[in-house]
C-alpha cells in the first residue's frame, strides 16, 4: 500500500482510502462481463426490438384488416351490380395490399329493394358518390346516409319534395348535390341551399316524358 498523506492506496486497485473514506475500486474482471452483456441485452431488447416487433404487428394487423374490408366491399357491390347497380372504382396504393381497386362511386336503380341497397352500401367505405333513384327516405335512412364518407349524392326520383328540403340539412359533409329539376320549388330550392351553404345544390334536367307528365 502506498501512502500519500491523508491518502491510501491499494496496488491491487480492489479498495481506495482518501479523505477518510473508503472507495470501491473493482477491476473488471471475467465475472463482471456477463452482468453487463444481460444489461446491455435487456436494454435493447427494451428500446429496439420490442417496438420493432409491435410496428411489425401493427403493420400485419393492418394489411389483414384492408384486406377483409375489402373482400366485404367488393362482395357488396358483386351483389348490387348483379341487382342491376352500375358503379366504377379508383386506383390506390391500397390496392397493391388488397389487390383490389377501391370503389368509389355507384348508382343504384329503383328496382333493387331499397332496405337492401342501403344496407349493402354500409359495407362499401371507400364510397364517394351515389346516385339513388327512390321516391323517399325515411329519417332513419337519410341518417345513414349521412354518416357515409360521401362527397356527392343525386337523387334521381321524386325524392327530395318541397317538405324534404329542410331533412336534407343533415349532409352537411357534402360537397356536390343534385336533385331532379321538377322535385322542388325555387323556394324551397332557395331554402335548400341556405341549409347547406357549403355544398353546391345543382338540379338536374327532367327528360320530356317527366316533362310531360307533370303538366
Amino acid at each position: 500500500m502506498l501512502n500519500w498523506g491523508n491518502h491510501a492506496v491499494h496496488r491491487s486497485g480492489v479498495n481506495a482510502y482518501s479523505d477518510g473514506q473508503f472507495y470501491s475500486r473493482r477491476p473488471v474482471t471475467a465475472d463482471v462481463l456477463p452482468s453487463t452483456v444481460t444489461r446491455s441485452y435487456w436494454t435493447m431488447k427494451r428500446w429496439i426490438v420490442l417496438p420493432l416487433s409491435i410496428g411489425v404487428v401493427a403493420m400485419v394487423y393492418s394489411c389483414v384488416t384492408l384486406r377483409l374490408s375489402a373482400e366485404r366491399e367488393y362482395a357488396a357491390y358483386d351483389q348490387l351490380r348483379a341487382m342491376g347497380a352500375t358503379g366504377d372504382d379508383w386506383i390506390s396504393f391500397t390496392e397493391l395490399i388488397t389487390n383490389r381497386p377501391p370503389v368509389v362511386q355507384i348508382d343504384i336503380p329503383a328496382s333493387i329493394p331499397q332496405g337492401k341497397s342501403l344496407a349493402l352500401i354500409r359495407d362499401m367505405p371507400n364510397l364517394e358518390y351515389v346516385g339513388l333513384a327512390y321516391n323517399k327516405f325515411s329519417d332513419s335512412e337519410l341518417d345513414q346516409l349521412a354518416g357515409l364518407s360521401l362527397h356527392s349524392i343525386r337523387f334521381e326520383g321524386a325524392f327530395p319534395s318541397d317538405s324534404d328540403a329542410n331533412r336534407l340539412s343533415r349532409f352537411r359533409g357534402l360537397r356536390f348535390l343534385t336533385i331532379p329539376e321538377l322535385n322542388l320549388s325555387d323556394e324551397s330550392l332557395a331554402e335548400l341551399r341556405s341549409v347547406l351553404p357549403q355544398c353546391r345544390v345543382s338540379v338536374s334536367v327532367a327528360d320530356e316524358s317527366k316533362r310531360e307528365a307533370e303538366q
